[in-house]
């Protein structure tokens, strides 16, 4: 069996900087039908990553869907953001990367 942990890079659509200090909920499912919250959201960090917590248990060649959601933050001018629900092959032990974008 693998474990899955993804991360979320959140950054501002106008020149790209990091966006620290936001909350990033994580999606996480079978199908992309499926997806729904993996726990409680997560802050990203100084440089604008947020890690969920791991996914345990998942057969390696298992497909996965995956999606980052940040819900905006109006005293900074942070529209909301999504990535679209992405599909990854479980190899084994996985960090799958993602990246939202809000300006």
């Amino acid at each position: 069996m693998a474990n899955v942990t993804f991360t979320a890079t959140l950054t501002e659509s106008s020149g790209g900087a990091d966006v620290a200090g936001e909350p990033i909920q994580f999606l996480y499912g079978t199908s992309a039908a499926s997806v729904a919250n993996l726990g409680s959201t997560v802050t990203t960090n100084a440089s604008g990553v947020a890690t969920s917590q791991e996914v345990t248990g998942v057969t390696p060649g298992t497909t996965v869907y995956a999606q980052a959601t940040f819900a905006g933050d109006s005293t900074k001018s942070l529209n909301a953001s999504s990535t679209t629900v992405q599909s990854f092959v479980v190899t084994g032990n996985t960090t799958i990367s993602l990246t939202a974008t809000s300006g």
